[in-house]
């Protein structure tokens, strides 16, 4: 193996989990190092493709969808390409399948591959656990993501996302848990102080839910989707004036750049404007924007799923039944 190009890639995967856009864009710049000095070398086109997901991707949004997926797509199919027996790069397709193409059975398939192909690999289960929790499987994808926390315990992000798992399965209480197990390692984590809140909030603890996406807002500098939290707990709380302002801040927001219109959504969801939230739910499709995969079984959004509208929104997708 070229050393040069090995230590360009560990840059890179160190950048890549710190799961911030600009570390996500230097991960990026150190994949293409790692090229550079080895045209072949497969993991490092993985994990570009891994990088652009994240890029396009809830809650980072630093890309539009439809800019940034081609792209990861295209990096994954190059390194398959080039070693079509490597884990992370059936990994980073399967993911592109299911968020961006909307192809379930091919999404599956790379996911099961990838996993017999490197069973130790966390990552892996961890987003397979994801692809679980939209088809609605949730004690699968409990069970799958416990397996990516006993093979990488100390993994903030896969504690993170274990508490995410907990909350789409309505089991609050353990995605609190995990959330202080990776606050324990990382206090500033803000995605890990975000899905807090939204346990809180699931709980009926709306001070305490608030006071958790202040937090992620602060550590993370303002991100778009604590203020999307703020302004649906805001708005369950009766505080619309404060909810309706933090509306309008993304609306202006997304004149200047790329915001997910779910953000959006969320506010409009706990306003009780069912007839605003799916307008911007529908733009959201247009965009392909990831997070629709999980809105069929998002808690928050349980007082829109009754609307036949949102049903018939959400079989475009092709993951609802």
């Amino acid at each position: 193996m070229n050393p040069q190009a090995y230590d360009a890639y560990l840059h890179g995967l160190y950048h890549w989990n710190k799961r911030t856009p600009q570390d996500i864009t230097s991960a990026i710049d150190y994949f293409r190092e790692a090229i550079h000095e080895d045209p072949n070398y497969a993991a490092a086109y993985a994990g570009l493709a891994d990088a652009y997901e994240l890029l396009g991707s809830v809650p980072y949004d630093a890309e539009p969808p439809r800019v940034a997926m081609p792209q990861a797509e295209e990096n994954a199919m190059k390194a398959l390409a080039l070693d079509n027996s490597l884990a992370e790069a059936h990994i980073s397709l399967a993911y592109a399948k299911l968020s961006f193409d909307w192809q379930g059975p091919e999404a599956e398939r790379h996911f099961k591959q990838a996993i017999e192909l490197n069973p130790s690999y966390a990552t892996g289960h961890q987003w397979y656990a994801s692809y679980l929790v939209t088809r609605g499987r949730m004690n699968d994808a409990v069970a799958e993501i416990g397996r990516a926390q006993q093979l990488d315990p100390l993994s903030v992000i896969i504690l993170t996302a274990a508490a995410h798992i907990f909350n789409q399965a309505g089991q609050y209480d353990k995605a609190l848990e995990q959330c202080r197990k990776a606050l324990d390692l990382d206090p500033n984590f803000f995605l890990a102080h975000y899905i807090q809140g939204r346990a809180y909030e699931q709980k009926g603890m709306l001070p305490e839910a608030i006071a958790e996406f202040q937090k992620a807002s602060d550590f993370s500098g303002g991100s778009p989707i604590t203020i999307s939290a703020l302004g649906h707990a805001y708005a369950v709380s009766g505080k619309r004036q404060e909810a309706e302002q933090l509306l309008d801040q993304l609306v202006s927001l997304s004149k200047q750049k790329y915001v997910p219109a779910v953000y959006m959504m969320g506010i409009c969801v706990g306003l009780g404007d069912n007839d605003q939230a799916l307008r911007w739910l529908k733009q959201a499709l247009q965009d392909r924007c990831d997070y629709v995969i999980y809105a069929p079984h998002e808690p928050g959004l349980d007082s829109l799923r009754a609307d036949q509208r949102f049903q018939d929104l959400m079989r475009q997708t092709r993951l609802t039944p």
